[in-house]
């Protein structure tokens, strides 16, 4: 089906996305039992938005609105805590849609400083098109980031975008930032 739709990469589809595999989950806890109990907290949620696009994959081209809104909402919470770029992970996976799509949210975005030059990474790419598992994998690859020391960003802008037209962005915080800065 997805091949008759035109949405997969192939020899005769130069465009689209390739099929992946993953599974990924985490475990979200309040930060005062988790700190109580001794547990090792390698990212701090700051906040999550939703939106919706009114163009789906079928209805014609995305023009970024709902992306752009959930991420903007997002950002909001740190506009005057953070400076520098962001670390951005997006489920961008070489569908043309999901191209314009981005690439019209950023432009939306445009007079955000810290995506002027993000710092973006794509799980697609690496992985291929994981669905749903997607978003859990990004927040890994997030944490993973942080813990590592190789984000370089104390803050992770997570933004997934459904062919359906949910959109939705959360950020994290890597909680050793200052620490990491002081060295």
């Amino acid at each position: 089906m997805l091949a008759h739709l035109r949405l997969l990469k192939t020899v005769g589809n130069p465009v689209g996305f390739m099929p992946g595999e993953a599974a990924a989950f985490f475990s979200l806890e309040r930060a005062a039992p988790a700190r109580q109990r001794g547990a090792r907290i390698e990212a701090e949620l700051v906040t999550t938005a939703l939106s919706n696009e009114e163009m789906h994959r079928f209805s014609g081209p995305s023009h970024g609105r709902g992306l752009a809104a959930a991420m903007g909402n997002a950002l909001e919470a740190i506009r005057d805590s953070h400076s520098g770029p962001v670390l951005v992970l997006h489920n961008l996976n070489g569908d043309p849609w999901r191209a314009m799509e981005w690439g019209t949210a950023l432009v939306r975005l445009a007079d955000w400083e810290m995506l002027r030059e993000p710092r973006a990474w794509f799980p697609p790419l690496s992985f291929g098109e994981t669905g749903a598992a997607t978003g859990p994998l990004a927040v890994c690859m997030a944490v993973r980031a942080f813990a590592r020391h190789y984000a370089g960003s104390p803050h992770a802008l997570i933004a997934m975008s459904s062919y359906a037209g949910s959109k939705g962005a959360l950020v994290l915080r890597d909680p050793r930032w200052d620490g990491l800065q002081k060295r």
